[in-house]
């Protein structure tokens, strides 16, 4: 080696180790402006460093940086995005300089993270222009950084979501990687209030190191619970780092899948306490719960569920149907609570419900409706039912499309398969304005008389159809209101049919007949000539316009005055016989009450009027005539059945 290079090259080693004594005694907090505008002009956002910038230096620097402040999107609620007391993170320079991003050690101190959606749509952890965003999210699995230690210490979070009104607060702690071993799992925990309710998650998926192979699937494990609902979510992602390609169970369960709106923004309705799977998909926009199966209260259910998040509104389209429903399941859509009695399904909360009903000595629910979630979506569910159970209804099977579109909510076709016939038709929930306005079109259709008398308890009632309509406009925020602003019409008609000459004889009182029937031990059945009705609602009162049976016995005209706001009612049956006979009370029989208590009393007037006169004779003549003033001479004329035939029904 010539002298020459002997000098150069010592020459090189005092300058190497000059610029390394230099390094070493660097201040990097000169370089706070150059890290502060660097970040500045890629995100758009104001950045501050208000503590110390630290380099350890080797082939694997360790960088800290001290005291970061990330500004908030100007429309979002609070001033910071980020708050974060110390970042700390390691780099292989040899991996860099081959164009691989090597973390083995990325730990964040005590974050304070404020996330935010607004009712827009936009989101404050998309910048501008968008650089980091993209950066965050790279179109291979295999760009992702190689992470060898990831942790979150006493990490603090606030997601706002103003399209699903979801807000989450409470801590996050994550741990990937431990000792710098990339084949270990992912564990975040989070747990705070969700909506003022206990919030917890626990999520455990593959290393970092699974993160980056395009050629393996990805496993996630999560639970996550809010209150009493818990939703279980097992399986593989093809595409995680887009959430693209999922192969997952979903098992939920809960007091109420309405409560499920706080974590999906999805509006579903209340019901009993449910239990329920499904196989969850996701392309683009569109979440799916394909296979779905499970319970409903005491329903099975099963069907398809989808869920499209791309527009401005979310939108649900569902295809469900149950082999056996328990129609009282169905209760708490209207607002009422399902049946409390043995072996029901059904929430605390919804028992208090029940007391409620029960201390008010009320029938129609007067819960209100949640306008605010009929107006955040939009909705296409088909439902239909094989079986019902329905034990004070003979109701055989239920199928129903509903529509919910900007805040109307059309329920068209809807067909009850009821004793043998059919109510169908439509209904109308407008929720555009401050109360609901309701519209109800329904025809009854041969309903057999004979199964509606059964359930009733009436046996003295069989064979006949009835045939109807029900046509109704209202206003209110419950059935409660709803009922007792509502106007409209009801018009009844029962072709064919028999009635209990015994129980005709009752009704009118004759007692001669009456007892003749009984001690004979028979009953015969007398045809109806015809029945109908024509029932008046105006402003939450029903009135008759005509109510009348018609057998060849007797004729009854019945008068019906009802109350829908403090569900009072009263009915008088006018019984006009058409034979004469020895002994007759006939007079007009009450029965009034309120919805759940009932009181059967004949007309005390008549009654007494008929025994002053039996009195007057006894005494003027002899006994045998008071006898006189209880004769029924039988005026009672046939009924214009032409009058009340169903073609005659408005």
């Amino acid at each position: 080696m010539s002298k020459g290079i002997r000098i150069i090259l010592e020459l090189l080693v005092v300058l190497i180790l000059m610029i390394g004594f230099s390094v070493a005694w660097f201040d990097w907090n000169k370089l706070h402006d150059t890290i502060v505008d660097a970040v500045n002009d890629r995100t758009g956002r104001t950045v501050e460093i208000h503590g110390d910038i630290d380099v350890r230096l080797s082939m694997t620097p360790v960088i800290t940086i001290d005291g970061i402040v990330l500004s908030n999107a100007e429309w979002a609620s609070a001033d910071e995005m980020l708050r974060l007391k110390r970042l700390r993170v390691s780099i292989r320079l040899w991996e860099l300089l081959r164009g691989r991003v090597v973390l083995p050690l990325l730990e964040l101190e005590q974050p304070i993270l404020n996330l935010e959606k607004n009712s827009e749509g936009d989101v404050n952890w998309q910048f501008d222009p968008g650089l980091i965003a993209e950066a965050a999210v790279p179109e291979t699995r295999s760009e992702f950084p190689v992470i060898g230690k990831l942790q979150i210490r006493e990490g603090l979070m606030h997601y706002q979501d103003a399209t699903s009104a979801l807000d989450f607060e409470g801590e996050i702690t994550t741990v990937a990687g431990h000792g710098g071993d990339v084949d270990d799992a992912i564990e975040l925990t989070a747990s705070g209030r969700l909506q003022e309710r206990p919030f917890k998650l626990e999520l455990r998926a593959g290393s970092l190191l699974d993160l980056r192979d395009e050629d393996q699937l990805y496993p996630v494990q999560l639970t996550l619970s809010v209150a009493d609902t818990k939703i279980a979510i097992d399986g593989t992602i093809d595409r995680p780092l887009q959430l693209r390609g999922l192969d997952l169970t979903v098992n939920a369960q809960g007091p109420d899948l309405s409560r499920l709106y706080e974590l999906t923004g999805a509006i579903l309705p209340g019901t009993p306490p449910y239990k329920i799977s499904g196989q969850l998909v996701h392309r683009d926009d569109l979440w799916q719960i394909e296979s779905l199966h499970g319970e409903i209260g005491d329903s099975d259910i099963a069907g398809d569920f989808a869920l499209d998040t791309g527009s401005e509104r979310y939108r649900i389209s569902a295809n469900l149907h149950s082999e056996r429903l328990d129609f009282d399941d169905l209760g708490p859509l209207i607002g009422a609570p399902p049946s409390t009695g043995p072996g029901e399904t059904i929430s605390e909360e919804q028992q208090a419900v029940a007391k409620k009903m029960r201390r008010k000595g009320k029938v129609i629910p007067d819960e209100a409706f949640n306008l605010d979630r009929l107006r955040d979506a939009d909705a296409d569910v088909r439902f239909s039912a094989r079986e019902v159970l329905a034990p004070n209804i003979p109701l055989e099977g239920l199928d129903f499309e509903l529509t919910l579109q900007d805040g109307v909510m059309t329920i068209e076709p809807l067909h009850l398969a009821i004793a043998g016939g059919a109510i169908a038709g439509s209904v109308i929930l407008d929720a555009t304005q401050k109360e609901i306005n309701w519209q109800y079109d329904l025809a009854l259709d041969a309903l057999k008389i004979g199964k509606l008398a059964d359930v009733a308890g009436a046996e003295d009632i069989a064979g006949g159809t009835l045939d109807g309509s029900i046509v109704m406009h209202s206003r209110g925020n419950s059935m409660h209101d709803t009922a007792a602003n509502g106007d409209g019409r009801i018009e009844l008609n029962i072709s064919g049919g028999r009635l209990s000459s015994l129980l005709i004889e009752i009704i009118g009182l004759d007692v001669a007949e009456s007892l003749g029937w009984l001690l004979t031990d028979a009953d015969h059945s007398i045809p109806f000539r015809c029945a109908a009705g024509v029932l008046i609602l105006k402003d939450g009162m029903v009135e008759t316009e005509y109510l009348i049976v018609d057998t060849a016995d007797t004729r009854i005209d019945a008068e019906l005055s009802a109350n829908l706001e403090d569900e009072s009612y009263a009915l008088t049956l006018h019984p006009s016989p058409k034979d004469a006979s020895p002994f007759s009370v006939r007079a007009p029989l009450h029965v009034d009450g309120s919805f759940k208590e009932a009181n059967v009393r004949p007309d005390v007037t008549s009654l007494g009027l008929r025994a002053t006169a039996a009195i007057a004779l006894g005494t003027l003549a002899t006994p045998a005539a008071a006898l006189l003033a209880f004769i029924e001479p039988g005026p009672g004329q046939d009924a214009d059945c032409r009058k009340f035939s169903q073609s005659q029904l408005r």
